[in-house]
């Protein structure tokens, strides 16, 4: 997120820049409306833009050092594709102009009534302070999968009394250090089948990283997620997590509600 936030401050940055300039130029009476033909449109490249591979050369009725003038009419598309830029570092965004009294620049990428003067923006494609490739598309980090040496996938299966009213299933997975992963309680488990089995329970599914957790508590939870009051009542007893027992079957067959909460037993269960 810093990097993102420093490209974006760099880019206003450019952009005050080019207004200043701008605004200088338009009080010594020598900026956009310095000439009658209004089709004659004045883009300052600056000194890093190019036009067609070609730097800017200075206008003389405007002053603009690095200049490219065109042919243009009140709302023809300014050129993008032509520009690009002689430093690696740095790439085209769009166009801007200032008017007189505003302090801040204004982009756009068509001719403007009344405006004949258009500066390029540029953005920097590294992080200027700490000199490195900024990735516009970052790879995000992979979320691990039950094949990783420490992911287990557990599964729970509830009963009738436990997912009435569409109740969900929550895990709260612990350790001694005081580590979780996800405040009470905890991450919502994703069902197996959103059919029933033969006795009516749903199995519901995590995916838990050993090497940080070691126990956890099954919770009876809101099937939305995003709601304020998640906890619903009911939990089973602490779990200690066993790498080779993957099913945790609720045993409480009517509601047991609160502390010390509801018994459960571990199981290997071979899922497809």
């Amino acid at each position: 997120m810093k990097k993102i936030r420093l490209l974006l401050s760099l880019s206003f940055v450019l952009g005050m820049i080019s207004s200043l300039s701008l605004n200088t130029a338009r009080e010594e009476g020598k900026r956009n409306n310095a000439t009658s033909n209004t089709n004659n449109v004045v883009l300052n490249l600056t000194s890093v833009g190019l036009y067609n591979n070609t730097a800017g050369t200075k206008d003389e009725m405007t002053y603009v050092e690095y200049a490219k003038v065109l042919t243009l009419n009140v709302g023809d598309v300014l050129p993008k594709n032509e520009i690009t830029c002689s430093s690696p570092n740095m790439k085209f965004v769009t166009w801007c102009y200032t008017l007189p009294n505003v302090g801040l620049p204004t982009y756009t990428d068509k001719v403007v009534k009344d405006v004949n003067v258009y500066q390029a923006v540029f953005e920097p494609t590294i992080n200027l302070i700490e000199n490195e490739i900024v990735d516009p598309t970052p790879t995000p980090t992979p979320t691990p999968t039950p094949d990783d040496d420490n992911i287990v996938r557990y599964y729970f299966t509830d009963k009738p009394w436990w997912n009435a009213d569409e109740a969900a299933s929550y895990i709260y997975a612990f350790n001694s250090s005081g580590e979780k992963n996800a405040s009470w309680p905890g991450e919502k488990m994703t069902k197996l089948s959103d059919s029933k089995d033969a006795n009516g329970c749903y199995t519901w599914y995590y995916d838990v990283d050993f090497s940080k957790y070691t126990k956890a508590v099954i919770a009876r939870g809101n099937p939305d997620s995003s709601a304020t009051n998640l906890d619903w009542g009911a939990k089973t007893k602490d779990i200690t997590l066993d790498r080779e027992k993957n099913t945790i079957t609720l045993e409480s067959s009517t509601a047991v509600w609160g502390d010390p909460g509801c018994d459960f037993s571990l199981s290997v269960v071979e899922y497809n």
